[in-house]
């Protein structure tokens, strides 16, 4: 990520959360300039290097699922992809990759693995949420 210093002094810093940090940031840019002001770059490329397999990814995905649902109270605005968004996306990936039918199918059945994945995630993180409230409300009253 490329910050202009004087968009980081309007909207930074960073959260000290345990992740999502950035996904905060740039929410709070978008919504104190427009969605214009940030680029994709296509030609930078990123490598991940703790996702070497697809376990590895899904369990990431899962990662994600609990850290959204931990973050929804720092997301003052936050509108998700929408399921017709997801279908261009994919098809576009489609065209572009050349993949045969089977393959095709396997990106569908790991498309919706990694789908369950996230949802177990987020119930991850409404119960962790849950644990946290009571955790704190336990502490307020032993403290009385």
């Amino acid at each position: 990520m490329a910050v202009r210093r004087e968009v980081f002094d309007r909207c930074g810093p960073f959260l000290e959360i345990p992740r999502g940090a950035d996904s905060l940031f740039v929410d709070r840019v978008v919504a104190a300039y427009s969605h214009d002001a940030v680029r994709y770059a296509p030609d930078a490329s990123i490598r991940h290097l703790e996702i070497t397999s697809v376990w590895q990814w899904l369990r990431k995905r899962a990662i994600y699922g609990r850290s959204y649902q931990l973050m929804l109270g720092h997301r003052e605005s936050y509108r998700g992809m929408t399921l017709e968004q997801g279908r261009q996306i994919f098809q576009r990936t489609i065209e572009r990759g050349g993949y045969s039918w089977k393959e095709i199918k396997l990106l569908i059945l790991l498309g919706r693995m990694a789908g369950i994945c996230f949802k177990c995630g987020q119930s991850a993180g409404r119960w962790q949420a849950t644990g946290q409230r009571a955790w704190k409300l336990l502490r307020t009253v032993s403290r009385d």
